[in-house]
């Protein structure tokens, strides 16, 4: 009799057992589903952004990089992955990456630039670059989470502005400067100009020139025609 009451609790026992351990089973399940679903979520909004992402550890090794970031580098994007600047940039450029990196490291606070990068198509690109640091909480390891702007377009048409600004203020000074010899009538005072054309003084002067005149008689003048109308 004791024998199959043993076996029945046993059996019993162990059906409560697989129960609480399936139960558990398909509740990990659930979470790692949930996470799962979660990451790939982040993963495409991140994928999404028009700026490059990168996440690098203490090694400057990159452990994460976003679809833009990926496509500036001539490389599939697994095997981006483990590897460093130097792996794929010019020994200067990437001492400087290097360089940026180690001051976020050692201070903890956010660096920004505007700087030179090649990119995939082999062409130099100016970018505006942002670099944080980033501590696990329950690790407590340190990652630089890096973002960079492709800002080519926009200093381009800032040189082409800063350019029209600088003809303009060349031009504004010829115009409104008078320098070098002025060809001026010993008699009348009139002006020759390029052409070769006469001007009165007051013209000339107005037009090359930001001078306005305002007419008085001197004294010199005003006995002259006092003289004269005394004369009459």
């Amino acid at each position: 009799m004791f024998d199959v009451f043993d076996d029945f609790f046993v059996f019993f026992v162990s059906r409560i057992l697989y129960r609480i351990s399936m139960s558990e089973i398909e509740e990990l399940k659930a979470k790692l589903e949930k996470a799962e679903a979660e990451a790939r979520f982040l993963k495409n909004i991140l994928d999404s952004v028009d700026d490059a992402v990168f996440v690098k550890d203490t090694e400057h090794r990159w452990i994460y990089r976003n679809a833009k970031a990926s496509s500036q580098i001539p490389d599939s994007p697994e095997n981006q992955i483990g590897k460093t600047d130097h792996d794929y940039y010019p020994k200067e450029q990437a001492d400087e990456f290097w360089k940026k990196d180690a001051e976020v490291f050692e201070t903890g606070e956010t660096n920004r630039n505007r700087e030179e990068i090649s990119m995939a198509d082999g062409e130099v690109h100016v970018a505006s670059t942002s670099k944080s640091l980033y501590v696990d909480p329950e690790t407590q390891k340190q990652y630089i989470v890096g973002i960079i702007r492709d800002i080519t377009e926009q200093a381009r048409l800032e040189n082409e502005r800063d350019e029209l600004i600088k003809n303009l203020k060349d031009a504004l000074q010829k115009i409104k400067t008078l320098k070098g010899l002025i060809p001026i009538c010993s008699s009348c005072k009139k002006i020759r100009d390029d052409d070769g054309f006469w001007h009165q003084l007051e013209a000339y002067m107005h037009e090359n020139s930001s001078a306005e005149f305002t007419h008085g008689i001197c004294p010199e003048c005003a006995k002259e025609l006092l003289v004269e109308n005394d004369d009459t």
